[in-house]
Parts: C-alpha cells; sequence; structure tokens
C-alpha cells in the first residue's frame, strides 16, 4: 500500500493493523509524514511538525489506548504539545518562537488514548473569525479549492483530514469554528456538549463558556470513538434519560428542519429529509424561536469579545510583552476593541445572559413534544473565497450574513454535529448541522450512522494535485 492508501484508512482500521501486528505504527506516522510533505506547502494546513518525535515515539509505542499508533494533528491554539511551537496565529508569537512547556489536557488525552501527535494545526489568530487567514502563518486553503477558504477558526485541521494527512484531528469551537471549516472542507466536526472535554489553565473559562475542544474525522465510528476515549467526563441528563447503544437501530426520532435559502444546500437538505423519513424518522419544518431570538447576539458578542481581550492579556503576562492592536489581524483587533469597550456589568449582564438563554434552550427541548433532534445547514453561504471573510471593510458583515446557524449551540452549550451529506454544483462540500440536547452526542452519532450507511462520503475526496 502507498502512503496514500495507508493514510485513506480511518483510525479505527489503522489502529485495528497495529494491534494485529499487521502493520506498525511507524508505518502510519511515516505515511503521515510522507503525505504532509507532499503538498502541505499549498495547502497550509501544518504550521508546525514534530516528525522526528512523532518517529520516535512511534517506535517506542507500548500498543497501549485504543488508537495505539495513529497520527494525528493538534489545533495550534491552546492544546500544548511539550517543547514544541505554540504560535496561536499571532505574530509576536511566532516572532519570540514560544514553545509550550508542557502538554495542554487534550493532549494528554490524546495521547493516553493511543494517538500520535505528528505536528499543530493552522488557526485564526486567537479563534477570532471563522476564515484561517492568519498574517503570521498565512492562509489555509481548502483542499477542494486552492482559491477558496477553509473555513476557521480550525481551518487547518478540517483541512488536513480532508487532505488525508491523518484521520482524526482536534480543534475548537466557541461559534463554529468546527463545523464551519469541516462543511467547508467536506468532513465531520463534533463540537460536543459544552465541558465535557477538558480545557486547560491557557484557555481561561473557554471565552465564558463559549468555547469547547471537540473533533474532526471522516467516519462516524472514528468521531464516536476517538470522542468515548478522550472525554473525562459526562453530563448530567435529565432524570429518565436512557443513552443510545452505539449499535441502536429502528429509533424513530423526531426532527425539526430548518430549510436554507442557497440552492445548493436547499437540493442536499431536501436528500437528506428524504432519507430520515424514509429511515422512518418523523420531520417537521419548522424553526425553533430560540434560534432567531435577537437579544442573545449582543450577549454573545460582548462575551467573545472580552474573551479574546483575556487571552490576549494572559498571552502578554506569559511573554511580558504588550501585544498592541497593530499587532493583530484586523479581525482579531475588532474584537479586543468590543471587549475593550465593555464594562464590567455589562460583561456580568452577558453571563446572565447566557445562562438565560441556555435555560431557554433546554426548557424548549424538554417542553417540546418529542423533538430529538435540529437539523440546519451549517452557513447560510456554504463557500467563500480567500480574502472574502477577511476583508478589513466588509469582512464582519460578511460573517454576519454567513454565519447564522451555528453560535446558537455555543449559546446553548448543546452538542452539535456537520456532516458533510452532499455537494454543490461545482462539486464541493456542502455540510448540514445536526444539534441535540445537552449531553445527547449518542442521538447526534446514532443519526450520523444512518445517514453515513445511505449517504456515504468517505470515498469523496479533493483533488488537489
Amino acid at each position: 500500500m502507498t502512503a496514500t492508501d495507508l493514510q485513506r484508512l480511518d483510525a479505527t482500521d489503522q489502529a485495528d493493523l497495529i494491534r494485529r501486528g499487521r502493520a506498525t505504527a511507524q508505518e502510519f506516522v511515516q505515511a503521515s509524514i510522507t503525505e504532509i510533505s507532499r503538498s502541505n506547502d499549498r495547502i497550509n494546513a501544518v504550521v508546525s511538525t514534530r516528525f522526528e518525535k512523532a518517529l520516535r515515539e512511534a517506535r517506542n509505542s507500548t500498543h497501549a489506548g485504543q488508537f495505539a499508533g495513529v497520527p494525528t494533528l493538534v489545533k495550534d491554539l491552546g492544546c500544548g504539545t511539550a517543547g514544541d511551537p505554540m504560535w496561536c496565529g499571532n505574530r509576536v508569537l511566532k516572532r519570540k518562537n514560544h514553545r509550550a512547556a508542557r502538554d495542554g489536557a487534550i493532549a494528554e488525552a490524546l495521547r493516553a488514548a493511543g494517538f500520535i501527535i505528528v505536528g499543530r494545526t493552522n488557526t485564526a489568530e486567537f479563534g477570532a473569525t471563522i476564515t484561517t487567514e492568519p498574517q503570521a502563518t498565512g492562509a489555509c486553503v481548502n483542499p477542494w479549492d486552492p482559491r477558496l477558504s477553509a473555513g476557521g477558526s480550525s481551518g487547518g485541521s478540517a483541512a488536513a483530514v480532508a487532505a488525508g494527512y491523518v484521520p482524526i484531528a482536534h480543534g475548537t469551537d466557541a461559534s463554529g469554528s468546527i463545523r464551519i471549516p469541516a462543511a467547508m472542507c467536506g468532513v465531520i466536526g463534533l463540537k460536543p456538549t459544552n465541558g465535557t472535554l477538558p480545557l486547560d489553565a491557557m484557555d481561561g473559562n473557554g471565552w465564558f463558556g463559549l468555547s469547547t475542544p471537540g473533533l474532526f474525522g471522516r467516519t462516524v465510528r472514528d468521531v464516536r470513538n476517538a470522542f468515548g476515549a478522550i472525554r473525562t467526563s459526562q453530563p448530567v441528563m435529565p432524570e429518565g434519560v436512557q443513552t443510545l447503544r452505539p449499535d441502536a437501530t429502528n429509533i424513530a426520532l423526531s426532527v425539526a428542519v430548518v430549510r436554507p435559502t442557497d440552492r445548493d444546500t436547499a437540493a442536499v437538505m431536501d436528500q437528506v429529509v428524504t432519507t430520515l423519513t424514509a429511515l422512518g424518522h418523523t420531520v417537521e419544518d419548522t424553526t425553533p424561536p430560540f434560534l432567531e431570538e435577537r437579544h442573545w447576539r449582543r450577549d454573545f458578542l460582548t462575551l467573545v469579545g472580552a474573551g479574546a481581550l483575556a487571552d490576549i492579556r494572559r498571552w502578554e503576562q506569559i511573554l511580558d510583552t504588550q501585544i498592541y492592536p497593530d499587532h493583530l489581524d484586523d479581525a482579531t483587533a475588532s474584537m479586543a476593541a468590543v471587549g475593550s469597550r465593555a464594562s464590567t456589568s455589562a460583561v456580568t449582564r452577558a453571563v446572565t445572559g447566557l445562562q438565560s438563554y441556555r435555560d431557554t434552550v433546554a426548557s424548549w427541548w424538554g417542553s417540546t413534544a418529542g423533538v430529538d433532534l435540529i437539523v440546519t445547514p451549517v452557513l447560510a453561504h456554504p463557500h467563500a473565497p480567500l480574502g472574502w471573510l477577511s476583508d478589513p471593510t466588509e469582512g464582519s458583515a460578511r460573517i454576519r450574513q454567513t454565519m447564522l446557524y451555528t453560535a446558537q449551540f455555543n449559546m446553548s452549550g448543546d452538542p452539535a454535529l456537520a456532516l458533510p451529506l452532499g455537494t454543490s454544483a461545482a462539486n464541493l462540500p456542502i455540510g448540514i448541522q445536526f444539534a441535540a440536547a445537552h449531553g445527547r452526542e449518542d442521538i447526534l452519532l446514532h443519526i450520523a450512522t444512518e445517514l453515513e450507511r445511505e449517504l456515504p462520503w468517505s470515498q469523496r475526496a479533493p483533488a488537489f494535485d
């Protein structure tokens, strides 16, 4: 098998071959290195590598952990890997070649599961926008079309999985930063229930609880198994709620569908609705009221601005250097300015608003007769040219017009999943979002398994050579 053949196996198959002695961890790590070396100069998904360390770890692998010997990548935002560069998409950190003193919590969890980290992926600066075009490390392009954005802020991880560098990668999501690039790059993106995966001290409180680590993958079983392997806490679910078994079948779900206006996305959604109905699920076209409420946006913007500013202030303390606005990309400077203008009382009100929103959404799930899932587009406009979302004059308005469906589930803290369920007329991936109540990743992964069987996507891959 070629390096490409090896890398197109999912993580579950890779781990199985290693466990049975049919392949070695070194082979899979070397295949990952080969694939990254072959095309990363064009895609720019990986901004720093640890190839020699990874090969040494592969040679010394004890085959402990469910994914022992399987290569992975982590986003260069939080998730430190001891001794390796950690730049967060920022020019000051890169100029100082800042390196992490220790492994972060998610890196520790990935290693405990047996994964071998081969490098760090490109990110929007400090995670402040939904396209990955930082001045510090350059734009990450979409493997399906290098003229297009890979999305953000976890664009490097999504592009790396789409390009076949690794089968599973780490990302973070405070407003859609996993689901958006997953949709643009044609892979699976899971934002779990906020608080389910651990944050590091460097992450503060994850922008007041908006942000969470999560995962990218190409197969549902990989995402399910990797999530199970690295999760460190179980969210408290309502009394009487039964968790679905991974192999559960013939479960009828009630699904609320929010219809898109984009023509290509609408065609994919029609196919999804037809498939869900044929599978025995009850589908209703309805928009839950909390998705369209207005007041949450003010609270969200306040918390994101204050969270971004707090991140910058933490880095100034660590580096003993002031990070001025002209050291920041336009989107980051704008977000930090929002945080600077927000008074302590405004932030307090926004935190109260966040909790109120979570209570409202939890009440909706509890009171709405039998609704198990909400299905929406991931994006109002599924693809964006490079520079379109980062434009210093028009970018902010374009982001607001594009990002209509994702941030609500950061506000609510509920789990949400992007699935690559179709393609546009131009043969670009279209992602559809599925959201469930607090702690119900099992429902998301159940419906994903059904749709993966009925509308398979794993054989679709970008031809970027």
